[in-house]
């Protein structure tokens, strides 16, 4: 399905005994990052595609659990430290029993009852997230070290990690080993990812699930755990509607993919561009922030804003590491810089500014370096389309050069 990359499959079933069998081998490689690093994201730079799973469903009433939420869990830091607070509370607080709930059991009902199996410990982990404005969907899954082995439940968050926003996998019941969830379907609730949907009467027996790891592995790691994108894909660096984007706006195909590949490169929140169609040189910033060359024409300048505002939730925030070469990292500043407050790029020319730690990052033909910006508050960015590529930037002091910086 294209909202969810979820896979389907229709059988028509004769009358009489009907068996399906399926197998398959799956090579994980899920991140494993620093639980510290995970931090939450700011409702304004949330992609427009992840906004669904901030509203309340069929399971996950997170308005009638937000009060709950917000005396339990506010007093927790953001982040993957809440995250985990929520899983926790769950996992201390919520009985593990079979058969204590039914396909009518609620998060509602099982703060409640205080029962439930690995459904109901992922609604209502959904449910709380989504109370403090955490992005958070649902999770049919095999699950590895599971024992008894069975179908399992999970949820994944969507904050923010070292280098970009991403979903990260969470088990409230704590029975499986976060590495080591494979999909088999994501969704708002369990009502959009059953593992049959029925038609007709049927009888079931019941289901037979076994997953193997292999035999060296690691015992379970305590690292937050990142996710692979659905079905193992890379991520779209360009929407597959540009004409119809483009018809929409008043733009020319061209220009909408001017505007794509600068997002690309400004992680989804910032975009360089230069097209005549765009007023020229400009810049666009998630929070409001738009400046074009045609600097008088404001009726051009909110059409590209909200261009901008469109390919913002449209399009992959930054390659996937399949797009990278051998060894190259997406985060491409130093570590210890942490995430840049602003960062984007043209051509063969990124950059990434830190300003808690006054630092400017940027990456040109390869090579990394450092600069110091001083007393300079940076409000936004000019990136020279010439041979040599020069870089400056507009703070409270004026247009600032990059040779006019001090490297570290």
């Amino acid at each position: 399905m294209p909202e969810s990359g979820n896979r389907y499959v229709r059988l028509i079933a004769p009358p009489g005994g009907f068996e399906v069998s399926y197998s398959a081998t799956v090579r994980l490689a899920h991140a494993a990052e620093d639980p510290d690093a995970v931090q939450e994201v700011p409702a304004g730079e949330l992609p427009l595609t992840v906004l669904t799973h901030l509203y309340p469903s069929r399971y996950c009433q997170a308005d009638r659990l937000q009060r709950f939420a917000h005396r339990t869990f506010d007093a927790v830091p953001p982040g993957h430290q809440r995250v985990t607070a929520i899983c926790n509370w769950i996992r201390d607080n919520v009985g593990y029993v079979s058969g204590a709930s039914d396909e009518l059991t609620s998060a509602y009902d099982t703060v409640v009852q205080r029962a439930g199996v690995c459904r109901d410990f992922a609604h209502l982990g959904i449910a709380f997230c989504r109370a403090h404005g955490i992005p958070a969907r649902y999770v049919s899954a095999y699950a590895w070290r599971l024992q008894p082995p069975d179908f399992h439940a999970v949820f994944e968050a969507f904050p923010r990690g070292p280098s970009e926003p991403g979903w990260y996998v969470f088990d409230p019941t704590r029975m499986a080993a976060p590495e080591g969830i494979v999909r088999i379907g994501i969704g708002r609730d369990a009502a959009e990812v059953a593992f049959c949907t029925q038609f007709g009467e049927m009888a079931f027996d019941k289901p037979e699930v076994s997953i193997t790891g292999p035999d060296d592995a690691a015992a379970s790691i305590t690292q937050a755990v990142r996710v692979q994108d659905a079905k193992g894909e890379k991520r779209k660096s360009m929407p597959d509607n540009i004409d119809t984007i483009a018809a929409r706006h008043g733009f020319s195909p061209a220009a909408v993919r001017a505007v794509a590949e600068a997002l690309r490169h400004g992680g989804g929140r910032m975009a360089q561009f230069n097209h005549p169609e765009l007023g020229g040189m400009g810049q666009w910033s998630q929070g409001g922030m738009i400046m074009i060359g045609d600097m008088n024409n404001n009726d051009l300048k909110a059409r590209v804003d909200a261009l901008c505002r469109e390919l913002a939730g449209a399009s992959g925030p930054v390659p996937a590491a399949a797009e990278l070469e051998p060894g190259q990292s997406s985060q491409w500043w130093p570590q210890d810089l942490g995430t840049p407050a602003a960062s984007g790029g043209q051509n063969d020319m990124r950059y990434a500014c830190f300003p808690d730690k006054r630092r400017l990052a940027v990456m040109q033909g390869g090579t990394v370096r450092v600069y110091d910006t001083g007393e300079h508050q940076i409000t936004g960015f000019s990136q020279q389309q010439s041979s040599s590529q020069t870089l400056s930037f507009t703070s409270q002091n004026g247009t600032v050069r990059l040779e006019d910086l001090k490297p570290v």
